[in-house]
């Protein structure tokens, strides 16, 4: 099925782009990236969790779960030479989360093949120190996490299952 490929492809895409923006725009080296498919019935996210909603000929949900030392050094990139008060500062950090989502999955759109339905970009939603996310019964999640100097994020793309029971292709990164 083609939409099998779709998901890994537009993986593929995110994670590239996702190395590229943190390298280039962020200063961030990323040392490791680990690709798996998940069969668990919920994900422990990080500090800091931005997810959207991917909708063209599949719909899917994609999520940038971040540790706290990540997003906070994302935010002071940033926010440099910009005054942010401190009341102010974990709204700022939230819509970082928010930015860095919406330019990676917008950016990785690009890369997919232009037939079909064009894919459209749910605004992103914060999701600050959950406990879990619990997938439905016919569900997958796709994860890749990435190893940075500041800690890690991780990468969700769920949706559901039949697009990810396919040739199933692991991507890998290592520095």
């Amino acid at each position: 099925m083609a939409e099998q490929s779709n998901v890994t492809f537009l993986m593929q895409a995110i994670v590239e782009r996702t190395v590229t923006f943190f390298r280039e725009d962020l200063h961030i080296n990323i040392h490791r990236v680990t690709c798996s498919r998940e069969d668990v019935q919920k994900l422990q996210p990080r500090h800091l969790t931005s997810l959207i909603a991917m909708e063209g000929s599949m719909r899917l949900y994609l999520a940038f779960s971040f540790d706290k030392p990540l997003i906070e050094h994302a935010f002071e990139v940033y926010i440099e030479d910009i005054e942010v008060a401190e009341d102010e500062r974990e709204r700022y950090i939230e819509e970082t989360a928010g930015d860095i989502i919406n330019i990676i999955a917008g950016n990785a759109t690009g890369s997919l093949p232009s037939e079909g339905p064009a894919v459209s970009i749910s605004p992103p939603v914060v999701i600050s120190e959950a406990k879990s996310i619990f997938r439905y019964k016919e569900a997958q999640f796709y994860t890749a996490c990435l190893e940075t100097d500041y800690g890690k994020m991780d990468i969700y793309c769920i949706g559901p299952k039949k697009l990810f029971d396919g040739k199933f292709r692991s991507l890998s990164y290592r520095k």
